[in-house]
């Protein structure tokens, strides 16, 4: 586990690469939008 850890509303998304992830593959969108 790296720090700091991204949270979006109560889901730990993880670090940097993991958020970067997220974002590519749309999941980011998706807990934004929720």
């Amino acid at each position: 586990m790296t720090f700091p850890q991204l949270i979006v509303g109560e889901r730990v998304i993880g670090g940097f690469r993991e958020l970067l992830e997220a974002d590519r593959d749309g999941t980011l969108a998706d807990l934004l939008a929720a």
